[in-house]
């Protein structure tokens, strides 16, 4: 095992490095630690996109739809658009009850916490806001 402080070839069992005393298998449980976090981030980073996705895509398919068909729309097209802002909403709920889960772990790491705060405020308000234009129509 090679040391990342000075680069002295170690053995494979040694818990210090023989020339410079520095750990040998500290580094690798931070990488890991490191590697776990960057993975969370990303679930959670995939689950908001896709809460956004199914929480907009609803606003633009009647007019898609009006555009090429110039009718009235189909009653399908209206449940399509209902599933979509549930399946969105749903989303939404799975990234906060995900994100109060690991705030705890999150807060450790301050760039990842600081954008899944922001995101989860932004994500709120948007599934808020289309939620309110839907109901009413506006």
């Amino acid at each position: 095992m090679r040391c990342k402080n000075c680069g002295v070839e170690n053995e494979d069992d040694a818990e210090y490095c023989r020339y410079c005393s520095c750990g040998l298998n500290e580094s690798s449980s931070s990488d890991s630690t490191r590697d776990k976090m960057q993975n969370q981030f990303k679930k959670m980073y995939y689950i908001y996109f896709t809460a956004i996705t199914f929480l907009i895509v609803p606003f633009f398919i009647p007019i898609i739809y009006n555009y090429f068909f110039h009718t009235p729309l189909n009653p399908i097209v209206v449940m399509l658009n209902l599933i979509l802002l549930i399946t969105g909403s749903l989303f939404t709920i799975y990234f906060y009850i995900l994100f109060y889960k690991k705030k705890d772990e999150l807060r450790g790491q301050e760039p990842y916490y600081s954008q899944i705060t922001n995101i989860a405020i932004l994500l709120f308000l948007l599934m808020i806001t289309i939620l309110v234009n839907y109901v009413t129509g506006y």
